[in-house]
């Protein structure tokens, strides 16, 4: 074998070999290092892909659940600003789909007229009330769950807002009374909304959805619902805070 083999050869040998010396560095003990090998990688990626399979929808449900928290603290704190305004004014904010005349009030008015109706921004009407002339809340929180109207907001849509939705009486009255025919129903509390983690109202293919983006058929008529985690974290169903000790029962009674 020629010089340029044997340096080589010595060259491998000495990649593959580690020197340890004892502890009073008189012996030497070789050690050759070892590659892993293909089962032992698939075992390891097959570990690591069961941790992620529980950590990431663990992660998730986290997530829904500090939002979920996140909104029903917005709306403590609407509600409050809310009161503060029905105290000075003695009545509530109005905020309807026609806003200042007589006309029938429908219960789900369009997404862009939150907090002003667009073609009567000068009325002294609607959610802005609470904002300006007197602060009685420095701005509307968002609802962090309702995307659909993202896109609105992108096209600088006149009127459209990511606050929180707020059903003056009136509205509220008419979702009442259209989920509950026949039945004589106080004109009483209001109500604040979140779509919830399904990101949709939730209303029927019929009624006005009040929002840009069509809605999957599996949240069809989920308005009606009030959110519940344990039926899943993204399940449907919107965060409702009602007014004047209104409750679930009083919207869509369980029978």
């Amino acid at each position: 074998m020629n010089s340029a083999g044997r340096w080589a050869i010595l060259s491998v040998r000495f990649y593959l070999t580690s020197k340890i010396r004892t502890g009073n560095g008189s012996a030497v003990v070789n050690m050759r290092l070892r590659a892993f090998t293909l089962i032992e990688l698939l075992i390891v990626v097959a570990i690591i892909a069961i941790l992620a399979a529980i950590a990431v929808p663990n992660f998730l449900e986290a997530q829904t659940r500090a939002k979920v928290a996140r909104v029903m603290a917005d709306m403590r704190t609407m509600n409050t600003a809310i009161e503060s305004y029905r105290i000075d004014h003695n009545k509530v904010p109005i905020r309807n789909d026609h806003w200042n005349d007589d006309s029938p009030k429908r219960y789900i008015p369009d997404g862009n007229t939150k907090i002003y109706d667009p073609a009567n921004p000068a009325a002294s009407v609607g959610l802005h009330v609470i904002t300006t002339p007197i602060a009685y809340l420095g701005s509307l929180p968002e609802d962090v769950f309702n995307v659909p109207l993202r896109s609105l907001m992108l096209d600088q849509e006149p009127g459209v807002s990511m606050s929180l939705d707020y059903w003056d009486i009136l509205q509220l009255q008419a979702f009442r009374m259209a989920l509950n025919p026949g039945q004589k129903l106080s004109q009483r509390g209001y109500a604040l909304l979140s779509v919830g983690p399904d990101k949709f109202i939730g209303g029927l293919n019929s009624a006005r959805p009040g929002y840009p983006m069509p809605q999957p058929s599996w949240v069809l008529n989920s308005m009606r619902w009030m959110y519940d985690p344990s039926n899943g974290t993204t399940s449907a169903g919107n965060v409702y805070h009602f007014s004047d000790g209104l409750g679930q029962t009083d919207i869509y009674p369980v029978f």
